[in-house]
């Protein structure tokens, strides 16, 4: 074997390796409690990135994403980054950002129909400013304005 491609093989090899040692894999029940594989509703699949833990859940017999975001630790304790949440039909129904574990941003909800629910805003996982609430058919159904020091008015 020529040096060349002892040297790709042992590459390869140790690429796989890592790669293995910086994926988990769980699955989960309808409770959210680890399972076996024939019991599970949820699969979650987490990636070690040079920020973290990108982990991604699915629905199982629909084989469609259910959530997606980045988590600082490995136990998924703290999430820090954006993300995203979805319908069994594959419509997103939730979006927004952690910083640290605290919400953080304009956070956006949203009907099955992909029609607006919600929008909130947060600073270090507090709602501040004008948070909006829409019925399924557009019309506004409440709003809510709160100032830095928690004070605030609801209208509905």
């Amino acid at each position: 074997m020529s040096p060349r491609i002892l040297l790709l093989a042992v590459s390869t090899l140790f690429y796989a390796i890592s790669f293995s040692q910086n994926k988990i894999e769980h699955y989960y029940n309808y409770y959210g409690r680890e399972c076996l594989v024939d019991e599970a509703r949820f699969y979650s699949l987490e990636v070690k990135t040079d920020s973290g833990w990108y982990k991604t859940d699915y629905f199982v017999s629909l084989k469609k994403l259910e959530s997606a975001g980045l988590y600082e630790d490995e136990d998924d304790k703290i999430p820090n980054g954006s993300f995203y949440y979805f319908y069994p039909t594959g419509v997103l129904e939730a979006a927004g950002k952690y910083i640290h574990g605290k919400k953080s941003g304009t956070w956006m909800t949203y009907y099955p129909d992909r029609s607006i629910k919600d929008s909130q805003n947060y600073i270090e996982g507090s709602l501040v400013g004008i948070s909006l609430g829409w019925y399924q058919d557009g019309a506004e159904r409440d709003s809510l304005h709160v100032d830095e020091n928690g004070n605030g008015v609801y209208v509905s």
